[in-house]
C-alpha cells in the first residue's frame, strides 16, 4: 500500500494536461521522431506533429479519479505526495492534414522565369507556420503537385512553362534520335541549362527523366507525362465531353509514344466521370475531415455511382485506417434505381 499525502501547492485540475498514447506509438514514431510538436495556425485547432505524421488531439473525460503523483508509477512506496487531480486526457488520433490552404499557398506561387519579380512565394518554414500537418507531409505534398524550392522559396512551374519545357526536351531528345527508353541525362541537362534556372533544371530532369538498371541509360517517365497532360487539359475547360477528352489526352501522349493509349484509371482521384463528361475534381483539393470531405463531394454531385466514389473514399479511409464499406455506410444513404446503386446525402 501507499500513504498518499496532498502537496501544500496542490495545483489546479486546468494546470496539467495528460497524453495517452500507446506503447506502440511511444518506441516507435515518438521515439525515433528527431522532433515532436504540437502547432497549429490562429483560430484551428492545434496538432501533434512528429517528423511525418500528424495527429488530432482528442480530449477524452474520465470516469475514474486520474490523480499525478510526485513519483512514477511503477516505483510507487511507502508514501507519495498528490500534486494534481486530472479529470480528462488527449488521445492521439492519426489524421490527413488539411492541405486546401497548401494547394492555395502552391498556386500563388506559380513560377515563370521571364517573370521571376512577380513571384510571390515562401519558405519552407513560412509554409509550416500557415499548415497543420509534419514537415515530412508537407514537402510529400508540396513534391506530389510538382513544387521545388527555388532560391530558398517554395514554387510550382507555371503550366504554360512547365509544357514549353517538355516540348523543349521531347524536341531535343527526338533530334538526337534517341528512343524515349534509352536517353543521356547529362547532355539533356546541359541542353535545358542553356535556357533554365538549374533549379527548373533539377526538378524536370528529378520528375521525368528516370535511371535504369543500365548505367548511364535513362527513360522518360511517362507515367508522369501522362498525368500533366490530362491535368492540363482538363483544367483548359469547366467540363469535357470524354470523347473530346481522350482525343486531345491522345494526341499529346503520342509525341512521346505513337502506340499510347490514354488510361482512365490515371484519372482516378482528380477526376470526375460520369457516362458523357469529365470534370476536374481533385482529392487533395477536399477537405480531411470525413464530414466535410463527404459534404463537398455531394455539393458537386447530387447523386454519385460506386464507381465515381471509390477513388475518392478509399484514399481516406487509408488514412484513417478505416475501411471503405464503413465510411460509406456512415456519411452516405442509397437507393437502387434500373440495377444501378445511387449514393447520396445522409
Amino acid at each position: 500500500s501507499v500513504e498518499l499525502s496532498f502537496s501544500t501547492n496542490l495545483s489546479s485540475p486546468q494546470q496539467y494536461l495528460l497524453l495517452e498514447v500507446t506503447e506502440e506509438l511511444l518506441k516507435g514514431e515518438l521515439s525515433q521522431s528527431s522532433s515532436v510538436l504540437i502547432k497549429g495556425p490562429r483560430n484551428q485547432p492545434a496538432v501533434l506533429c512528429t517528423d511525418n505524421l500528424t495527429f488530432d488531439l482528442k480530449r477524452a473525460e474520465t470516469s475514474n479519479m486520474v490523480m499525478l503523483v510526485n513519483q512514477p508509477v511503477d516505483k510507487l512506496s511507502g508514501s507519495a505526495t498528490l500534486l494534481s487531480v486530472v479529470p480528462s486526457n488527449l488521445e492521439l488520433v492519426k489524421i490527413r492534414p488539411d492541405f486546401l490552404p497548401l494547394s492555395q499557398i502552391l498556386s500563388e506561387s506559380s513560377f515563370n522565369p521571364e517573370e521571376e519579380s512577380k513571384l510571390k512565394a515562401k519558405t519552407l518554414e513560412e509554409i509550416e507556420a500557415e499548415i497543420a500537418g509534419s514537415r515530412g507531409e508537407i514537402l510529400a505534398h508540396i513534391e506530389k503537385h510538382g513544387g521545388f524550392e527555388y532560391k530558398g522559396r517554395y514554387v510550382i512551374l507555371a503550366t504554360e512553362t512547365e509544357w514549353e519545357i517538355l516540348e523543349d526536351v521531347t524536341t531535343f531528345i527526338k533530334a538526337e534520335g534517341w528512343a524515349f527508353d534509352s536517353l543521356n541525362d547529362p547532355e539533356i541537362r546541359d541542353h535545358l541549362s542553356e535556357t533554365y534556372p538549374v533549379e527548373v533544371v533539377s526538378y524536370i530532369m528529378s520528375r521525368y527523366i528516370l535511371p535504369t538498371s543500365t548505367s548511364q541509360i535513362f527513360t522518360f517517365n511517362t507515367e508522369k507525362f501522362a498525368v500533366f497532360t490530362a491535368s492540363k487539359i482538363l483544367r483548359e475547360k469547366t467540363s469535357w465531353v470524354k470523347d473530346v477528352f481522350f482525343s486531345k489526352w491522345e494526341e499529346a501522349l503520342r509525341w512521346v509514344n505513337e502506340d499510347a493509349k490514354a488510361d482512365p484509371k490515371i484519372l482516378e482521384g482528380f477526376a470526375l466521370s460520369n457516362k458523357l463528361m469529365l470534370t476536374w475534381f481533385p482529392y487533395d483539393d477536399l477537405p480531411k475531415e470525413p464530414e466535410r470531405m463527404f459534404a463537398k463531394m455531394f455539393e458537386k454531385q447530387k447523386e454519385w455511382t460506386l464507381d465515381q466514389l471509390l477513388p475518392y473514399v478509399s484514399r481516406c479511409a487509408k488514412i484513417l485506417n478505416e475501411t471503405v464499406d464503413s465510411l460509406i455506410l456512415k456519411w452516405t444513404a442509397s437507393s437502387t434505381r434500373h440495377g444501378v446503386t445511387y449514393y447520396f446525402e445522409r
